[in-house]
């Protein structure tokens, strides 16, 4: 915090760093604004390492563990062969649901454990940074100032330097970085919820739990047979829930 707060003289910042351009004072002021009440909502999250390590922002870290949360409860586990399987089934016998449900949940419970899903991200912060971009670009809000003027924050100023890749540059970015297709499966998970957030707090400087509300039109017509008309993911310091609103 005392880089932020107190900064080395310019002077030395530009013969330590030539060339290099370096927010005012007032900005990072209000980057720990943010990220204070990120880590309020979050005092520890599962990606902490790669910040301390300086691998990944502490937006970063939280939008991973966020991410590796909504992966955990919604990858299409399942896959096409399962629907073939059920349209061959009779679902009005009792042996055949039966059957299906045994599949479903060792499915479920054995291919992508929580434990399995993190790892792979832990793998990948690169992937991580370059998909987080991508939700900020689209989710992240300047607040105003007491002027009414436009806050720059640190994330707003590396919005403006770093590229936002788009989706199949991304899909291709990860095809070329993963190891195999379960790696691909995860990572690919990033691009679901990128696409599918409508609405979050996640920028707001003022929040007790971090909030995303979601369109459910990814979800497989096969493991949720009733349509949403919406859904929130609420993740705080020692809950996560989900709020599903039925048609």
């Amino acid at each position: 915090m005392s880089i932020y707060l107190r900064p080395l003289p310019q002077s030395i910042m530009e013969a330590s760093f030539p060339g290099r351009q370096f927010p005012p004072i007032e900005a990072s002021i209000y980057q720990i604004m943010k990220e204070v009440s990120l880590l309020y909502c979050l005092p520890q999250n599962k990606f902490q390492a790669h910040f301390v390590e300086g691998a990944l922002s502490l937006q970063e870290t939280i939008y991973a563990h966020c991410v590796c949360i909504f992966i955990g409860h919604f990858l299409n586990r399942l896959g096409s062969e399962y629907t073939s399987l059920a349209s061959l089934l009779d679902s009005n016998n009792p042996m055949h649901v039966e059957v299906l449900t045994k599949i479903k949940r060792r499915l479920r419970q054995e291919t992508f454990t929580s434990e399995y899903i993190f790892e792979i991200i832990n793998q990948y912060p690169d992937l991580v940074r370059s998909l987080y971009l991508q939700f900020a670009d689209v989710h992240y809000v300047q607040s105003r100032g007491e002027n009414n003027e436009l806050l720059p924050t640190l994330s707003f100023l590396r919005l403006q330097v770093d590229r936002v890749l788009t989706d199949q540059e991304i899909h291709d970015l990860i095809r070329r970085k993963v190891a195999n297709d379960h790696q691909a499966m995860v990572m690919d998970a990033f691009m679901v919820f990128n696409r599918h957030v409508l609405k979050t707090n996640f920028y707001t400087p003022t929040k007790v739990a971090l909030s995303f509300r979601l369109n459910p039109s990814f979800l497989p017509s096969m493991e949720y047979p009733q349509p949403l008309y919406g859904m929130f993911l609420i993740i705080g310091t020692e809950f996560r829930g989900f709020h599903l609103v039925s048609l």
